[in-house]
């Protein structure tokens, strides 16, 4: 499933003209002929203490509810990382874990709950999801506001056509 994920990744960053390999925490991203080493886990870690430096100067608690269906290994310490990021950032963090024979009903339910809860700010599906879910019907199912990866179509529509909109994560962060 992480190689099925990464190829996803690469898929999507294909689609706006980039490349993009892990060299050991290392990322190497080729976008438009130009090519740049970055290190990742440091700009990670500028990004959680400046991101706790502003939840603390402006008093706020964002929330973020991570969704989990499975057993998928790799899913799991993808999740648990944005947890363990999210905690040390000071964001509020939400999992919901189901078993790989969940119903997709199951999953869209929780999904409209966590959309009018007023303390969940961002909700992410982690994907892939078992092969007997729709991908798009569970992705739709998340209010494009909170939508924290920017997979939902009215999100990929707005940032595809005028760069406003919640941008998918990856895309956004070569657009910085």
């Amino acid at each position: 499933h992480a190689r099925s994920h990464t190829i996803m990744m690469r898929t999507r960053l294909k689609s706006f003209g980039m490349k993009l390999w892990n060299l050991q925490n290392h990322f190497l991203c080729i976008h438009h002929s130009r090519m740049q080493m970055i290190d990742g886990k440091k700009i990670a870690s500028t990004i959680i203490r400046c991101t706790k430096k502003k939840i603390t100067r402006e008093k706020i608690v964002p929330g973020l509810a991570a969704i989990l269906v499975g057993n998928d290994p790799a899913s799991k310490l993808y999740v648990a990382l944005k947890e363990r990021a999210s905690m040390s950032a000071g964001i509020y963090f939400e999992k919901y874990t189901f078993p790989e024979n969940s119903k997709e009903i199951t999953v869209i339910q929780k999904i409209k709950d966590l959309n009018v809860c007023k303390n969940i700010h961002a909700i992410l599906v982690q994907l892939p999801l078992p092969s007997h879910m729709r991908e798009n019907v569970i992705v739709r199912a998340i209010d494009p506001k909170k939508d924290a990866d920017g997979f939902h179509p009215e999100n990929i529509s707005a940032y595809t056509q005028s760069k406003k909109g919640n941008s998918p994560v990856l895309v956004s962060v070569f657009d910085e």
